[in-house]
């Protein structure tokens, strides 16, 4: 019968047995490719950013200073959307009473939540002042920001900050990666970001937030 056909088993260290196991190897390299292949591609995690991004930043990026930020105690249950020319980067719903919304001093004017502990690390909260024009906000934006509750709150914080080019978006398959504010888009010019001398976190800034905020 057809069983009787079958060439026997190759022994092991024989030709035949060599091909065999590379049959296999192939077999299991091609799966292994196609599986990659059709994988729905995952954002970034902030692991491999720390590990993969952190010693570029330092080595090609800057230190800057952050400017005078306005800011205000959140309140619960409202949400701020931060998105910067047509771009929506986050939103976060308050869900506590200690979290603060911050809106940037520039063109941009974007608003992005922190908790309390960020920022008294990160602002004088002693000394807050009057909101005040500056060449990227109007009298009329700071009145109304005033009315708002706003007031405004010097910096004591620096970022590295490297700006991001065309060369480098290979590295994101799905165009983002996750941070503590959640996930964010990136495009080239915008700069990622690191609190110093922490480290603890890699972020996004907008290209012009970074330029207008930064000194």
């Amino acid at each position: 019968d057809d069983m009787g056909m079958q060439p026997p088993p190759a022994k092991a260290g024989s030709l035949e047995h060599f091909v065999a196991f590379q049959h296999l190897v192939l077999c299991a390299v091609q799966s292994v490719e196609e599986k990659m292949r059709t994988a729905e591609p995952m954002d970034r995690t902030q692991e491999e950013m720390h590990r993969e991004w952190m010693p570029l930043i330092r080595e090609y990026g800057q230190l800057v200073k952050k400017s005078a930020v306005a800011a205000r105690p959140a309140m619960v249950g409202e949400t701020i959307t931060t998105a910067v020319d047509g771009v929506k980067y986050t939103e976060v719903t308050v869900e506590d009473h200690f979290s603060w919304v911050l809106r940037a001093m520039s063109s941009t004017g974007e608003r992005y939540v922190v908790s309390q502990e960020v920022f008294q690390r990160d602002y004088d909260d002693t000394s807050p002042e009057l909101v005040h024009s500056t060449a990227y906000v109007s009298a009329e934006q700071c009145e109304d920001l005033m009315l708002e509750g706003f007031r405004l709150f010097r910096s004591r914080h620096f970022l590295w900050a490297y700006m991001l080019q065309d060369t480098d978006l290979w590295y994101f398959p799905t165009g983002r990666f996750e941070t503590q504010f959640g996930v964010l888009p990136v495009r080239a010019g915008d700069y990622l970001a690191a609190h110093f001398p922490s480290e603890s976190d890699i972020f996004l800034v907008p290209k012009r937030s970074m330029e207008q905020t930064c000194e």
